[in-house]
């Protein structure tokens, strides 16, 4: 998603910035035929909701696998592939903070287990 540059700000805020234009396009043209342009409002804010959420989604799946470089240890690069894997649709639940806890705390329990 991003160019190879982890919480890409300008990628994100490109797609809302747009979001937010034909948002208040809309709200300017409220007077007329309110109901239709109620939905359009409402759509615009569930479409920079999934932006943000995909843009998330992808900004961890970054992380992880900068962190999969890095670890020694084949196990816990395996782990982290698949916690990176879990992660889709809104199922983050613990995944996410599982994988943090992998990707950078991993490094000092290798340390200590070498």
């Amino acid at each position: 998603m991003s160019s190879g540059c982890i919480f890409a700000k300008t990628e994100i805020s490109e797609v809302l910035f747009q979001l937010r234009k034909e948002y208040e396009l809309v709200l300017g043209l409220r007077s007329v035929t309110s109901k239709k342009n109620n939905m359009l409002m409402k759509n615009y804010s569930r479409m920079s909701i999934l932006a943000v959420s995909g843009w998330l989604e992808d900004s961890f799946d970054e992380l992880f696998n900068i962190s999969i470089d890095k670890l020694e240890k084949s196990e816990h690069q395996n782990e982290i592939h698949e916690i990176t894997n879990r992660i889709h649709s809104f199922s983050y639940g613990g995944h996410v903070a599982r994988g943090i806890m992998l990707a950078f705390g991993i490094h000092g329990l290798e340390y200590i287990e070498a």
